[in-house]
């Protein structure tokens, strides 16, 4: 299991920055020198519905590791033969596929 996050999108844009000497920040979507200063810093800047559908695939990947999570557990029913087991077993599955309809109601 994996507690990876999806890549970033590509940036919608490069904010570039620059510390003041009062100890504010100028931020220009230009890199170009800022009072004959080059930048000292550059920002990525992201749309809202970038950030949104990044959310919602961070989301669907933590389903899916809940999801997984469940169905690690199963124990091997077939080899004790125990009905206790299979019901284990079916509560485990039951419980990944409530998981994946919630990822599935998010989109």
């Amino acid at each position: 299991m994996s507690d990876q996050l999806p890549p970033l999108p590509s940036p919608w844009a490069y904010v570039y920055v620059w510390r003041t000497q009062s100890g504010a920040f100028h931020r220009s979507f230009s890199a170009n020198y800022y009072n004959g200063v080059p930048c000292d810093d550059q920002e990525l800047a992201f749309t809202a519905d970038q950030m949104h559908a990044y959310a919602r695939a961070a989301q669907a990947m933590a389903y899916e590791r809940a999801a997984q999570a469940c169905e690690d557990k199963r124990v091997d029913a077939e080899r004790t033969g125990d009905v206790s087991d299979r019901a284990y077993n079916a509560a485990c599955l039951h419980c990944a596929d409530a998981i994946r309809a919630l990822k599935g109601e998010q989109k």
